[in-house]
C-alpha cells in the first residue's frame, strides 16, 4: 500500500511479489494536499502506475468515464464521484469517446435530422466539427492511438460504412468499407493502430485493415 506523505513530499507505493517473497517495484509520486481539487486524480494516476507494475498493463486511460444522460455528455470518475456536464450545446448528443491522452473527446450531435461529429478540448471546452459538416449521419467516433485520426461510422441510403479523417490537419477523409446495403458500425483501433475492428449488422464481426 502507498505510504501517504505530507504535501510536497514523495508518496511511496511498494509493489510486493508474494510468490517470490520480494519487492517487485517501488513507485514514488508527489500528491497534492488531501483537500486539493487535484488529489483524487493524482491518486488515480498513482494507482494506475501500481496496476501497470503489478500486471504489466495500466488501468483505463483516461481514468474518467464519458456517458450520455438525457441527451447530454457527462464525465464521472470511476468511483462515481465528480460528475460534470461537458457537452456544450442544446443539441441531443450520443456516442462519446475519449482520445487516449484524456485531453480531448469526440461525440455526435443531431442537427436538423443529421449527425455531426465534434472534437472537444477538455480544459478549454472549445470544440470543432470533424469532418466538415455534411447532410449525413456520422456517429460512433474512435480516436487513433496517436490522437491524429478519427474513425467513425457514416450512414447513407446505401448503408453504413466506416471512414477516417485526419482531424488534426482538417483533411484526408477516407472511406474504409463498402457496405452495399448492410451496416459497418462502431470502429475501434488496435493499440498499434495497425488495424481497426467493426461490427456488421448481421451475425458476427469482421476485421478491416
Amino acid at each position: 500500500m502507498p505510504r501517504l506523505a505530507a504535501p510536497g513530499d514523495s508518496t511511496i507505493a511498494t509493489v510486493h511479489d508474494v510468490a517470490a517473497g520480494g519487492v517487485r517495484r517501488e513507485l514514488r509520486a508527489r500528491l497534492p494536499a488531501l483537500k486539493d481539487a487535484g488529489f483524487r486524480l493524482a491518486a488515480h494516476q498513482l494507482a494506475d502506475r501500481v496496476l501497470e507494475a503489478a500486471l504489466g498493463a495500466g488501468g483505463p486511460r483516461p481514468p474518467r468515464v464519458l456517458f450520455v444522460m438525457e441527451g447530454k455528455v457527462y464525465t464521472i470518475d470511476q468511483d462515481g464521484a465528480d460528475q460534470k456536464l461537458v457537452s456544450s450545446s442544446d443539441h441531443q448528443a450520443m456516442s462519446p469517446a475519449w482520445a487516449r491522452d484524456g485531453r480531448r473527446f469526440s461525440y455526435m450531435e443531431f442537427w436538423e435530422g443529421h449527425g455531426r461529429l465534434f472534437v472537444q478540448d477538455v480544459a478549454s471546452g472549445k470544440r470543432a466539427p470533424s469532418p466538415r459538416p455534411v447532410r449525413r449521419l456520422d456517429f460512433t467516433p474512435a480516436f487513433s492511438p496517436d490522437g491524429k485520426t478519427l474513425a467513425f461510422s457514416r450512414a447513407t441510403e446505401e448503408g453504413t460504412d466506416l471512414y477516417t479523417v485526419n482531424f488534426k490537419d482538417g483533411c484526408c477523409l477516407q472511406r474504409l468499407t463498402v457496405g452495399r446495403f448492410y451496416d459497418n458500425l462502431s470502429p475501434t483501433y488496435s493499440p498499434t493502430a495497425s488495424a481497426s475492428r467493426s461490427c456488421r449488422r448481421e451475425p458476427g464481426c469482421r476485421r478491416s485493415t
